[in-house]
């Protein structure tokens, strides 16, 4: 499973990353930016700030996937707080496997997060081709609903103290 989790998440970023070449010479050099609660334009910015703040957002979230392997292996038992600390932090082969496993369920949420950013891209190109009016906003529920759903049970799941 983890393999297949770490897979779905280089697919959604690498999706993402093509998914801003693809529709970049397409784009007005002015785009809409913001949304009301209606999926109305708001707020405008120009393609080139769009496309950095886009980019840092990608960056910025899907960095944390790289994290636990650091931070657990790193940092002291008094600084990590987890289900059966004692168990997990023993030695340093039980710490990797903890990394792994939180590792996993990041990529799990990132696997979901990248997918709402998927669809707010795709959102934000439809409305500034004038090809999109609603905002189907509650695609963006099922999705987040059926990650936390995923994360909680596969975190409860592994961080059991085995038998």
């Amino acid at each position: 499973m983890r393999k297949t989790v770490q897979l779905l998440w280089l697919i959604t970023l690498l999706l993402l990353i093509g998914q801003a070449f693809y529709f970049y010479p397409d784009l007005p050099a002015m785009m809409a930016s913001h949304f009301d609660s209606n999926g109305n334009p708001n707020d405008y910015s120009s393609k080139s700030s769009f496309y950095i703040l886009w980019a840092f957002l990608i960056v910025f979230m899907n960095v944390w996937v790289l994290m636990p392997k650091v931070l657990f292996t790193k940092l002291p038992a008094s600084m990590i707080n987890v289900p059966n600390k004692q168990f997990w932090l023993a030695n340093d082969e039980r710490r990797q496997e903890l990394a792994k496993i939180v590792g996993t369920v990041l990529q799990a949420i990132f696997s979901g997060v990248n997918v709402l950013m998927l669809y707010a891209f795709y959102y934000t190109v439809q409305i500034n081709l004038g090809q999109k009016k609603d905002s189907g906003f509650e695609w963006q529920i099922i999705i987040l609903l059926a990650l936390i759903a995923f994360s909680v049970y596969y975190l409860i799941k592994r961080t059991k103290t085995p038998q």
